[in-house]
């Protein structure tokens, strides 16, 4: 009886996840055509979330021109197929944000349905200043970015190398089923967090270059070894196992050339 509510429960989740991927990807879908609406998508029992054309909309033109708010904007790290490249923002209810646009008095009408809500606005807003207001968007993250980065790099390309393969990984680890993320994919993300790590310590004088240089080698091996297990259990296209493996061979010749490892 146990095992039958086990599974029971698990066909459950599984029905509310696809169910929530399939609100996602129509939401997103929406969103390219909307130059005057809010609309928010179910995330939990009381949470709604909000990205795309809505999120700028929002953003720039009523929370910060009108009510001088900044809300906080979080990368969109769900585990699925839909992802909002700008991020998304996250309410708790629809009392707050109902409130707020009131106060804005920018809202026209309100539609709730079973997983989505949508605000009509009193306005609309244009592809060419969405453009701008991305561009934005983009901008302010890299001035705030720009603090923390290091002031000179000693290796450029290296460097770009290293984030590229980060970045990489991120997107193939983040959208691996939950099992495969246990099985290998959570391995092959933190390796390649360390590589980057690694060279940082480099590049800002907290590693002696030769220990750095060494474990960012070791480093390479390992991930090019959870990258094979990757590649022959199919959890990633074969187009990206060579893009990502060319650049961590590249990287690997660089950082022999450079330290003399590779020498006998």
């Amino acid at each position: 009886m146990s095992q039958d509510l086990t599974q029971n429960e698990k066909s459950f989740r599984r029905r509310k996840r696809e169910e929530y991927d399939r609100v996602k990807a129509e939401v997103k879908r929406l969103e390219q055509s909307n130059f005057s609406r809010l609309i928010l998508f179910r995330s939990g029992a009381e949470w709604f979330k909000m990205g795309g054309n809505s999120l700028l909309i929002y953003y720039f033109d009523i929370a910060r021109k009108i009510l001088s708010l900044k809300p906080n904007i979080q990368p969109d790290t769900d585990y699925s197929k839909t992802i909002f490249e700008d991020g998304i923002l996250s309410f708790r209810g629809m009392e707050g944000i109902e409130e707020r646009l009131r106060k804005a008095e920018v809202m026209e009408s309100k539609k709730v349905g079973k997983q989505t809500v949508v605000f009509q606005l009193n306005f609309k807003i244009s592809k060419e200043e969405l453009k701008g207001l991305r561009e934005e968007l983009r901008e302010e993250r890299e001035r705030a970015l720009a603090v923390l980065r290091p002031a000179s790099i000693l290796y450029p390309e290296i460097y770009k190398n290293i984030r590229h393969i980060q970045k990489r990984l991120f997107e193939v680890v983040r959208k691996l089923s939950a099992f495969e993320r246990e099985y290998n994919g959570d391995l092959m993300a933190d390796y390649s967090r360390k590589i980057a790590k690694y060279y940082l310590m480099i590049n800002n004088g907290m590693s002696p270059e030769k220990e750095g240089w060494a474990k960012i080698l070791e480093l390479i091996k390992h991930l090019m070894i959870e990258i094979m297990f990757a590649s022959e259990l199919g959890e990633i296209r074969h187009d990206v196992i060579v893009s990502v493996g060319a650049e961590l061979v590249e990287v690997r010749r660089q950082i022999e050339r450079i330290s003399g490892a590779g020498r006998d």
